[in-house]
């Protein structure tokens, strides 16, 4: 029924893009994450279902600053259309980028770093001559064009994430698209050419490397394996890379905490019917108290547990991130006829309400959140779990050491901790 719609109706459209992410604001309850704004929540119950947003309802047809684009009703040109002094970046794509780190870091329990410079950059560090013609053709500049949103250690290997965010634009919303997700995973397929491209230019330019062959940039960006690309879409729907993704992660973490569960001083403690701050600690040891759906009979439920989990976060933040956009450029519009509309901002300025101030981009930002997050897991809690054990005598609960890095890493052996303070330095 929905198929036999005109090709441009934008029910079509919405239905043929939705995925459990898209649908996460109306099956997510509205608390902590998913908790919005009435000015957010009433844009994005209108994407969902097909209608014209409200906040445009006034502006239709009229003129979008700086360009020659006119308002439509739902809101596309003004959303894609390329404006100067925007926050595109920390209202839409900054905030999935430090979710998935978080992801990483806190349910699948493994490394992960933002906007890691060093990933393709110690190619040309390493030698002398690339590191010359660098300095002399962009004298003052570090090598910003091959800096990955993500680096995550996956399985057995680091490997990179490009974070992209699409709206509806002839060039990735046709309406000629009957499969799912199509516009999402057609920005998908071309992030890995794009980044060859990249490397094979740069090697010729730096290293001389002759057209046809592979240089240490090709090599190194090759090391890392195929590209994981997460494109999040108009409507909230996320490229099938991020459903791997977050199935993959979903998994590792599941494995990692029923270890950890599994470990017979907490099982000990759990089984015993113990007072309320003798489980906490025992929760403070496995690493993050209050994510009961972990203690599940089976990996395969806590697997459960953490991908739903994940993707009602994420999805939530593709919403919001859509929404949150399309309100903070209505200042855009008018500002050549004498008056501007007021911004729409979260709190904190044009900052999404999530960084501290002074913070630039989803580098800095995700970096200050470790400190406060991950030093208190890693060593507040054993502290207390100790402090408590020898002043009160319990004696049944003995914190593992924070989760350790692969050899892949270079730190064989040293606490995670120890690799983020290197790198929040």
């Amino acid at each position: 029924e929905i198929l036999g719609l005109p090709r441009g109706d934008r029910r079509r459209l919405v239905w043929t893009s939705l995925d459990a992410f898209a649908c996460a604001p109306v099956t997510a309850q509205p608390v902590g994450y998913a908790k919005c704004p009435p000015a957010e929540w009433v844009e994005i119950t209108a994407k969902y279902l097909g209608m014209p947003s409200p906040a445009l309802r006034a502006f239709q047809g009229q003129v979008i600053h700086g360009t020659t684009a006119r308002v439509d009703a739902c809101g596309d040109t003004l959303t894609s259309a390329c404006l100067p002094h925007d926050q595109y970046a920390s209202l839409r794509h900054d905030p999935i980028v430090r979710l998935l780190a978080a992801f990483a870091r806190d349910f699948a329990r493994t490394y992960a770093d933002v906007e890691p410079y060093w990933s393709i950059a110690s190619a040309v560090q390493a030698d002398p001559r690339a590191r010359a013609a660098f300095a002399q053709r962009h004298p003052g500049q570090r090598l910003r064009s091959f800096v990955p949103d993500v680096i995550l250690f996956l399985g057995d290997m680091d490997r990179l994430i490009e974070v992209k965010t699409i709206h509806v634009n002839p060039t990735w919303y046709g309406s000629h698209y009957r499969a799912r997700r199509a516009a999402v995973n057609k920005r998908a397929a071309g992030l890995q050419v794009v980044y060859l491209r990249k490397a094979a230019r740069l090697d010729e330019e730096l290293f001389g490397t002759p057209a046809g062959q592979s240089g240490p940039i090709q090599d190194k960006l090759r090391s890392f394996g195929p590209i994981i690309p997460v494109v999040s879409g108009a409507f909230g729907e996320v490229s099938d890379a991020g459903h791997q993704l977050v199935d993959t992660m979903a998994g590792m973490g599941a494995r990692a905490w029923q270890a950890r569960l599994d470990s017979p001083s907490v099982q000990e403690v759990l089984t015993q019917g113990t007072s309320w701050w003798t489980q906490w600690l025992a929760w403070a040891a496995v690493g993050r108290p209050g994510l009961a759906g972990l203690d599940s009979p089976s990996v395969q439920d806590a697997k459960a547990f953490l991908k739903h989990h994940m993707t009602m976060q994420l999805g939530m933040q593709g919403a919001r991130g859509n929404a949150r956009l399309l309100l903070h450029r209505l200042q855009f519009i008018n500002s050549c006829g004498g008056r501007r509309y007021p911004r729409h901002c979260p709190p904190g300025g044009t900052r999404t309400g999530e960084e501290p101030p002074g913070s630039y981009g989803a580098d800095n930002a995700c970096r200050r959140q470790r400190i406060l997050r991950e030093n208190w897991l890693t060593h507040a809690s054993p502290m207390l779990a100790g402090f408590f054990q020898d002043f009160l005598g319990s004696g049944a609960v003995q914190p593992p050491p924070p989760p350790f890095l692969g050899s892949a890493h270079g730190h064989a052996g040293a606490p995670c901790a120890a690799r983020w303070s290197e790198t929040d330095d």
